[in-house]
């Protein structure tokens, strides 16, 4: 019997950890008390979600730069993805729609390897946010209702799929960096490798999901580019 701080203020004895089938689990990857984790990971999840939803402000705020300088660099760039998404072939809309993904979900992941990577591991899911919300905010503005039938239509499936993925990764990326530094803090040289393993299978489920929002835009923009037309 041994005893073992609690988060409270409060201590109680308990055995220790078996994890599965009686082995005992590394104390990095022991599975935590069930009382109030589902709580801890929703609220996690939302706080998440609040972070990627103030970058969808922010974009759509930055429309309103009165020197109109960002309002024209995203024109161009959105002009020109319009026109060359109509052109493209359905394996080069899958590739794109899927590199497009890979960029914040590449940095999530990186930012999970290093015990200092939570900042950036969130700016990616706020630069995601801004980025969506700036090209859904330029296609209302300048394209209004046909704009926003646009959005539903080509952004929203896809989108909603890469970015729960991408909120995901953030998730699982900052578990393992957290990890990372109370490990650098308290001098220990390594961590389970388990620990590794199951970062690395759940970015794998995730990055098929990914792929699965790549798809569902490449189906959508092949049966449906020739049948929608943005105008102003």
């Amino acid at each position: 019997m041994i005893m073992i701080r609690t988060r409270g203020f409060s201590q109680f004895r308990r055995k220790p950890s078996q994890g599965y089938g009686g082995i005992e689990l590394p104390a990095d990857v022991r599975p935590e008390p069930t009382v109030g984790l589902a709580q801890k990971r929703k609220r996690m999840f939302f706080l998440l979600f609040a972070v990627f939803f103030v970058g969808m402000m922010y974009g759509s705020i930055l429309l309103r730069d009165k020197s109109g300088g960002f309002l024209k660099n995203l024109g161009i760039i959105q002009e020109t993805f319009l026109a060359d998404k109509a052109e493209q072939s359905v394996f080069q809309c899958f590739c794109g729609s899927l590199g497009s993904s890979l960029l914040f979900f590449g940095c999530s992941f990186l930012c999970g390897l290093s015990a200092v990577g939570q900042p950036l591991a969130i700016a990616s899911l706020f630069l995601k946010g801004l980025g969506l919300g700036s090209s859904m905010g330029y296609l209302y503005l300048h394209y209004g209702l046909s704009g926003i039938g646009y959005s539903a239509l080509f952004l929203l499936p896809s989108g909603a799929v890469a970015v729960f993925a991408l909120l995901l990764s953030v998730k699982e990326s900052l578990r393992l960096s957290n990890l990372l530094f109370s490990a650098l803090m308290q001098g220990r040289e390594q961590i389970s490798k388990t620990v590794w393993k199951l970062y690395l299978c759940k970015h794998g489920i995730l990055l098929l999901i990914l792929g699965l929002s790549a798809l569902i835009d490449t189906l959508i923009t092949f049966f449906f580019a020739g049948v929608f037309h943005l105008t102003p």
